[in-house]
């Protein structure tokens, strides 16, 4: 279900999820009968390669406009996007999401090499550590001289929550006066 949740750091963010993420697989090898559409859309939308990748960056894009523009609509913000597990990359689903919101709502702002991932960290589905410490340890955040001090984290999907939590401590420690809320496409449900 979407909604609210905090992002645990100090002090504590407001976050928003768009929906839950329920895993394909469950830990004893069978397949999860909680798995549902919104999943699937999750699944196509972090797989270039998907025949649905295109159409579920667009319903995601929807789907944050839809949150910034609810009432009351957010202010004018900098959307930084939490990287993907490579060194130096990007999601590009997450950036094309965020430059679509930005052709509809051009109140919004993004700077690609804001929070850039130095080394690589194992993904999570192949046994990697998420620990606070990975993160904070293979990341880092550049401010731009004049950019926004309100800024939007946004990641696709959040299961420990130390990404997010690593991405707002960043970018506290570069600006220490911004203004934070957090926007995940999906939050893992642990079923």
């Amino acid at each position: 279900m979407a909604g609210p949740f905090v992002v645990n750091s100090n002090p504590p963010v407001d976050g928003y999820s768009l929906g839950e993420y329920h895993k394909y697989w469950l830990p004893g090898g069978e397949r999860n009968p909680a798995f549902d559409s919104y999943s699937g859309w999750l699944l196509a939308f972090k797989n270039p390669k998907d025949r649905d990748h295109a159409r579920a960056i667009n319903r995601f894009a929807d789907r944050v406009v839809e949150y910034l523009e609810a009432d009351p609509p957010t202010p004018a913000s900098e959307f930084v996007i939490i990287p993907g597990h490579l060194a130096g990359g990007c999601s590009h689903g997450l950036a094309t999401v965020v430059n679509t919101v930005i052709q509809k709502l051009p109140r919004f702002s993004y700077r690609p090499d804001s929070l850039v991932r130095t080394q690589e960290i194992q993904k999570l589905t192949s046994g990697g550590r998420r620990a606070l410490h990975v993160h904070l340890n293979s990341m880092t955040y550049t401010d731009a001289y004049g950019s926004p001090a309100r800024k939007i984290i946004l990641d696709d999907v959040t299961t420990t929550g130390h990404s997010l939590e690593a991405g707002v401590t960043l970018v506290r420690q570069a600006r220490n006066n911004a203004i934070l809320n957090a926007i995940v496409l999906g939050k893992t449900v642990h079923d």
